[in-house]
This record gives C-alpha cells, structure tokens and sequence, in this order.
C-alpha cells in the first residue's frame, strides 16, 4: 500500500549536497545586497506532485531527492515554473494555485543563509506563516505539501552566491 503525505503536510527538509545542487535553473538572477557583503540570488522550481503514473518530467534535471521519502509518495512530477526572486532582502514569487512564496533572508555567514519562508494562500490565508531555515548555498531546500489539482505543489529553492 502506497502511502501518501497528509494533505495538511509541511515538508520541509534540507537538500542534500548530491547531484541536485548542481542543477542549473535559468531565470533572472537578481543580486542581494546582505550587511554591505554577500550577495545572493534564490532561485526556485515549482513542481506537481501527482500519482498519475507520468514519471518525472526530464525538464526537472537531476533531482534525486524527488525519488526519496517523503517525494517518493508521489510517482510523477511536471515542472510548472523557474524563477529567481528579488530578495532586497526579501521577495514574493507567485505560486500557480494563486498564491505566493515569500522569502526573507536574515543573516548570512559564510556559504551559510538564514532565510524565513512563508506560503501564503489565495485570498490571504497562511499555508505557512513563517519557517526559519539555515540554507547551504547551492543546495536545495523544499516546501511542500499545498494541495494542488490531485496532487501538491512542491518548491525546491537554492540560494547562489552573485
């Protein structure tokens, strides 16, 4: 029996420096100016997580983490949308379920962000109010679990040195 995350779910896991780190997403890169220092760009994908037997879009590139617990409770993801987001030092992107992602950087040490992620629903209701993560440069962070046409929306986001 397959077992499928809650529709209620946050996901949200730190990536792991694989292959998935090196995935290039093209988009506008917008520079972020942090304590007169480091900059960075956030870049983000927007996948549909579906059981509908399709497999994984190969406009995705090499994301093994789709092909792990808790993504595997899901046999097919479609690309929906690359960006970048302005972070000055914060930025909206809207979502395809007429929402928005908004992120927020706090700090930066080193190849280390502190970054706030938020995903606010349609209407104004918060899917998430406000999750604090301590992202790697280069490497993936994911939100997911925002139900979405059968299935749920899953952002991958990787903050790049500029």
């Amino acid at each position: 029996m397959r077992r499928f995350l809650p529709l209620g779910l946050l996901a949200f896991m730190l990536g792991a420096p694989a292959a998935s780190a090196q995935v290039d997403l093209p988009g506008h890169e917008v520079p972020v100016q942090l304590d007169g220092q480091k900059q960075a760009v956030a870049k983000i994908v927007v996948l549909h997580g579906t059981n509908d037997g399709k497999g994984i879009d190969p406009a995705i590139g090499d994301l093994p983490q789709l092909k792990q617990p808790p993504f595997s409770a899901y046999d097919s993801y479609k690309l929906l949308d690359r960006g970048s987001v302005k972070l000055d030092p914060s930025g909206k992107m809207s979502l395809p379920d007429g929402g928005s992602l908004g992120l927020e950087v706090q700090a930066a040490d080193g190849d280390r962000y502190t970054v706030v992620a938020s995903i606010t629903k349609k209407g104004g209701k918060k899917f998430l109010p406000g999750a604090t993560v301590s992202a790697k440069q280069g490497e993936y962070f994911f939100l997911a679990g925002q139900k979405y046409k059968n299935g749920i929306l899953v952002l991958g986001i990787r903050l790049v040195d500029k």
